[in-house]
């Protein structure tokens, strides 16, 4: 099953490069930072407008409650997520990652104003970022496309690995799962860290939503 899911993850990134292939990625912007708690970063000097985003780096996942995200934020407070790394969603706690895009492989004409990174007792380091300042044909639809793959990697990996973690539930393609980062954050919170609770669709398991409350789910 682990090997399954590692040809997945590579095909969703065959294809992922092919579609975001389609435009070029016009400008890359160097980071060359680690950030170990929550941050915000402008690195968008002199962009106007841009139609995609991708972010090479590394993570390290220190425990089974880490959460690692990175928000693309315009400066009416609009947000798309670039990465997300947690371990119910990885097949590893420390890799490195080439021009990821979970939200933003494509964007409609987006104004930068920020990056937003969410740490939770993990590490990031963040290498470059590729930018896409030009792009044709309809750009909402190539965005949800590609957050919908995303998505599906995502449904495999943690169908993959709720036995490793002792539970009991079969993840799936849920209804926030469709729902971009900035309509789970008014439903969820800032920062919210539900462990893979916006993938399930049956079984029994417990989830934690705050350090001080536990929801049982059958």
């Amino acid at each position: 099953m682990k090997s399954k899911t590692k040809s997945l993850k590579r095909a969703v990134i065959i294809l992922l490069s092919f579609l975001t292939s389609l435009s070029c990625y016009t400008q890359s912007i160097p980071i060359d930072s680690t950030f170990y708690t929550n941050s915000e970063i402008y690195p968008f000097t002199g962009i106007d407008t841009i139609t995609g985003l991708k972010m090479s780096g590394s993570v390290s996942l220190k425990s089974d409650s880490s959460l690692v995200r990175v928000i693309l934020k315009n400066s009416s407070g609009l947000e798309y997520m670039v990465f997300e790394a947690y371990p119910l969603i990885e097949l590893e706690t420390d890799y490195s990652f080439s021009q990821q895009c979970d939200e933003t492989c494509y964007l409609n004409f987006f104004e930068p104003y920020s990056i937003v990174i969410q740490m939770i007792d993990a590490a990031l380091t963040i290498d470059t970022f590729l930018v896409l300042t030009n792009g044709t044909g309809n750009l909402d639809s190539l965005q949800y496309s590609c957050k919908r793959i995303n998505d599906t990697l995502k449904i495999e990996t943690i169908n993959l690995n709720v036995p490793r973690f002792n539970l009991e539930y079969t993840a799936g393609d849920a209804p926030t799962v469709k729902d971009y980062y900035y309509a789970k954050k008014i439903s969820f919170g800032d920062n919210y860290n539900l462990g893979g609770y916006d993938y399930y669709i049956k079984g029994i398991t417990i989830v934690r939503l705050k350090s001080d409350f536990q929801l049982t789910l059958m």
